[in-house]
């Protein structure tokens, strides 16, 4: 039979501590899917997405919202739906349900991935703001289909 060792075991703790900055410009752009499914998920996003518009007044952030689809094969894919709403607007959560309400009429290609990007890098459209930073939220019940890849 072989002798028990007793084995003595050391730990170390560490604390890493980061201080992030507050955001005072924050721009948010919302991929919305616009296929057949989606129908009840665009009407509780426009119904309960207030407390977004609370958080940031809270915060007392400047904020540009901005919505767009996911049909790869519509004629408007890649663009902005509407107007950019911001933290300016007089009834920011009624533009906001309105730009969320994107239809059910879109093909079954999602394709959220490519159309943010299309967006972002349309210099035209005046969104993303040079001295924002820039949030995309996307909103599918299907995977993308883009080519790119995350």
């Amino acid at each position: 039979m072989g002798a028990c060792n007793e084995v003595v075991v050391t730990t170390t703790s560490y604390t890493d501590t980061f201080r992030q900055s507050l955001l005072e410009k924050v721009d948010v752009l919302l991929v919305v899917d616009n296929s057949g499914s989606m129908g009840p998920y665009q009407e509780k996003l426009a119904s309960d997405f207030g407390g977004f518009f609370d958080f940031f007044a809270e915060g007392q952030v400047d904020w540009h919202l901005a919505v767009t689809h996911t049909d790869a094969l519509a004629s408007d894919f890649g663009q902005l739906r509407g107007s950019i709403v911001t933290s300016e607007a007089l009834n920011p959560q009624g533009q906001f349900a309105d730009l969320v309400s994107v239809g059910t009429q879109g093909r079954g290609i999602e394709a959220g991935l490519a159309a943010a990007a299309a967006v972002l890098e349309d210099e035209r459209n005046g969104f993303p703001r040079d001295d924002a930073s820039i949030s995309v939220i996307f909103v599918s019940d299907e995977e993308d289909a883009s080519r790119l890849s995350v």
